[in-house]
Formats: C-alpha cells, structure tokens, sequence
C-alpha cells in the first residue's frame, strides 16, 4: 500500500489536509465527535473541504451507493496510525461494526483540526 499527504497552498500557508492511501486498506468504523472543531456544517462537508473532492460514493470496496452518504469516522487497522481519520461512507456500511475495505484510492481526513504549516 503506498500513502501520499496532498499538499495546498492557501493565503500564504501550506495545508496538508488529506492522505491518499493508493491501496486498498482495512478499517474499522470508530464512535467520533458529534461535531467538528472547525466551522463546517458537519463531518462529510469537513471531509470536502480538506480533501478538496465532493464525495461521490461511499468508500467501501465494491459499494457504489451514493444516496444518504455521511462523513464516517473511522481509524487504519493495518498501521501503527492510531489517529482518526473522516471518510464518505453510505449508512449501510456506516452501522458496520465489523472490519471493512476500502476502495483502492481513498482519501483520509484528519478529524483534529488541519494542520497548517505557514510559508517561509
């Protein structure tokens, strides 16, 4: 699995808000904040705003669903990553306690605030 963070360039700062992970990767959904630190109306708007993609479909392999979808909380299980992190996913796989795949190309956003790294 190979895992790049994208890199934006904003008002001079640098934003790092996403990681794309090319690969499919096991993940666990896991109980999140009932709201975000910063100002977005909710969790899948986060995920849209930091990923700077509109979600489309829900991120579980082979799930193309794309009604209903919610800015899912969810932590790597593969990883020594312990951290948190917003995907798209549809209710159905939402409730989904269990060990799921994500699709192959799927962008993580931190659910702490972005980190921002100011131009030198």
């Amino acid at each position: 699995m190979i895992a790049f963070f994208c890199l934006f360039y904003t008002q001079n700062a640098y934003y790092f808000p996403s990681l794309i992970s090319l690969g499919m990767e096991k993940i666990k959904n896991v109980n999140g904040k009932p709201q975000c630190n910063c100002h977005c109306i909710n969790w899948l708007e986060h995920w849209e705003k930091y990923s700077a993609r509109i979600a489309v479909f829900c991120s579980i392999s082979d799930c193309y669903n794309h009604e209903g979808l919610i800015g899912a909380h969810v932590q790597k299980l593969d990883s020594d990553d312990e951290e948190h992190y917003i995907i798209p996913m549809c209710k159905a796989h939402h409730t989904n306690r269990r060990e799921q795949n994500t699709k192959w190309i799927t962008r993580y956003v931190a659910v702490d605030n972005v980190k921002t790294y100011e131009k030198t």
